[in-house]
């Protein structure tokens, strides 16, 4: 009788051991992965960067404004921006056109250090005309977008527990693509089209702040 006894608690005590074991496992197993979210979720910071840029082309200097915004985890930084280029009597010109352009791109930054103030960057998106033209009956035009490109390196210096000194200096491309159509029934040739597609390649060093 002792024995059956002592056969049906150990049959009865083993399932509810093994039982609490796991649930204690699954316990500290989704408290674990609890905390490896909330560490991933401290160490991924917003921030943003205002720069002025200093643009250097083959014929021309002129300057303009870098915002970008975005999420850095460890050494990367990843987010959109745009960059605006076409300040009064700074314009940009292409044939006897001045006009303004900005430039949408997706931006990667990764920093070389484990200080992160050198940091190697590039960018990739789209330029668009920013400047209305007038359309009337003797002159029409069309804007199309072109394309966008850097790559670059720069350094940064911490100026507060969240505000940094930065600066870099990159390679670019801005593509400026638009169509120029003009009335010249006066010499009986009727409308004529004017296609600018034009690649411009410069150096731009760009100095401003970042918050995080």
């Amino acid at each position: 009788m002792l024995s059956r006894t002592l056969v049906f608690v150990f049959v009865g005590l083993f399932p509810l051991i093994g039982f609490c074991q796991k649930s204690k496992s699954d316990s500290v197993r989704s408290n674990q992965q609890s905390l490896n979210v909330t560490n991933i979720e401290r160490k991924i910071k917003y921030g943003g960067t205002q720069q002025l840029g200093l643009i250097f082309s083959e014929s021309t200097f002129h300057y303009g404004f870098n915002f970008f915004n975005g999420l850095r985890y460890k050494r990367y930084f990843s987010g959109i921006g745009i960059q605006y280029e076409g300040l009064p009597r700074n314009n940009y010109t292409i044939g006897n056109f001045q006009f303004s352009t900005a430039s949408l791109y997706a931006g990667h930054r990764y920093y070389l250090n484990k200080r992160k103030n050198f940091f190697a960057k590039a960018e990739a998106g789209t330029t668009m005309i920013a400047s209305k033209f007038t359309n009337n009956n003797f002159q029409k035009f069309k804007k199309f977008n072109g394309a966008y490109g850097a790559i670059g390196i720069g350094f940064k210096a911490k100026l507060s527990s969240e505000v940094f000194y930065s600066f870099d200096l990159n390679y670019n491309l801005r593509n400026i693509r638009f169509n120029h159509e003009y009335n010249s029934s006066w010499n009986g040739r009727g409308w004529i089209i004017e296609k600018y597609d034009s690649r411009q390649y410069r150096l731009m060093l760009n100095i401003g702040l970042e918050f995080f």
